[in-house]
């Protein structure tokens, strides 16, 4: 029917146990956001660059996505409360920073 078991018989003596990767986590920079709080927009400070920006609720579910590259972010449809907004430069995740919106 196609399926294959396949056997090994392993040495402890034998085995070594090797880093897979040796690079480490990348560091994510802090992202200003102002005015902070705000109403219906903020404005992102970063030294990244970036394409993508995900807004995610306190309880992680994500808000809004948009992408571009563009300093002011339109928050109007959002409801009062605070977020988490991260930054992404194609599917590298580069910088967070967090924003409260108010009434």
């Amino acid at each position: 029917d196609g399926r294959w078991l396949f056997l090994y018989k392993i040495n402890k003596d034998d085995l070594q146990l090797e880093p897979t990767s040796t690079s480490e986590a990348p560091e994510i920079a802090p992202v200003g956001l102002a005015p902070n709080p705000g109403r219906e927009s903020f404005a992102i400070r970063s030294d990244q660059s970036y394409d993508r920006v995900e807004i995610y609720g306190i309880d992680g579910t994500l808000r809004q996505a948009t992408k571009t590259s563009a300093e002011q972010i339109d928050a109007h449809a959002l409801l009062p409360g605070m977020y988490i907004v991260r930054l992404y430069d194609g599917e590298d995740y580069v910088g967070q920073g967090k924003w409260i919106k108010v009434e």
